[in-house]
């Protein structure tokens, strides 16, 4: 059996794909927002697609699980930097207002 694409001097598929920070981010942020199970559900319900209906809700399920333990949506900057991270005060901002 022959494999497309797999001749002399092919590359891997995932070396062709793009990687990084900013595109690992932007993939994970899209897999983990409510948007895309929401429109998988509403499309599963009005079509009568139960499977379609159950993905969404154990997808949903799974991004409110990451919720819960602190897993939000990435920030290119690093994995551990979410929109759920606490941030460190702007200190300086504050005392600035404490004297006017």
């Amino acid at each position: 059996m022959a494999v497309r694409g797999a001749g002399a001097g092919a590359r891997p598929l995932d070396a062709r794909l793009p990687r990084g920070p900013r595109v690992g981010s932007q993939t994970y942020n899209l897999a983990h927002t409510y948007a895309l199970p929401a429109v998988l559900g509403a499309a599963g319900f009005w079509t009568g697609g139960e499977g379609a209906v159950l993905v969404a809700l154990v997808w949903a399920g799974h991004i409110g699980a990451d919720r819960l333990v602190g897993y939000g949506l990435k920030y290119e900057s690093g994995f551990k930097q979410t929109h759920l991270s606490t941030q460190p005060a702007p200190l300086g901002t504050l005392a600035e207002s404490e004297h006017e």
